[in-house]
Formats: C-alpha cells, sequence, structure tokens
C-alpha cells in the first residue's frame, strides 16, 4: 500500500509504507541513519514504534524536506 498527500510540509503523514516488519525496518533505516520522530503523549517504545489501539505499529521520521513519513505493520 502507498499512500501519497499533495502537501506542503505539515504536521502529520504525508506520506506512509506498509511493511511486514517494522521492527527491522526501522532497525535497517536507523543503521543508515534515518531518525525516527517521538511525539509526547504517544507510547513509543525504545525504537519509537507506536502499537495504536487497533493493533497496528506505526513508526515516523521525516524526508529531508521535513515531510512526515510513516511506516505501518498492520495486524
Amino acid at each position: 500500500m502507498l499512500r501519497i498527500d499533495q502537501v506542503h510540509s505539515v504536521p502529520y503523514t504525508a506520506l506512509g509504507w506498509a511493511v511486514s516488519d517494522i521492527r527491522r525496518t526501522v532497525h535497517d533505516l536507523s543503521a543508515a541513519g534515518v531518525a525516527f520522530q517521538r511525539y509526547d503523549g504517544m507510547n513509543q517504545d525504545r525504537d519509537g514504534i507506536w502499537h495504536a489501539p487497533g493493533g497496528a505499529f506505526v513508526a515516523w521520521f521525516q524526508d529531508p524536506d521535513g515531510h512526515v513519513l510513516s511506516l505501518t505493520q498492520f495486524q
């Protein structure tokens, strides 16, 4: 799944990818220098992954232009 919103830099997710193993993807991207975002009020784990009430796991990061991007592992 690929979700694209045509917007300028906004504080919500502009582009997101569904992944089969979010923890591995976060670790691989972190090793490549990607910094994952942390948000107040979100109970994110040590890797910055949030477990949504509906069961999905989500992690956010920014592209060089400041757009918020996400990874989601659906259950």
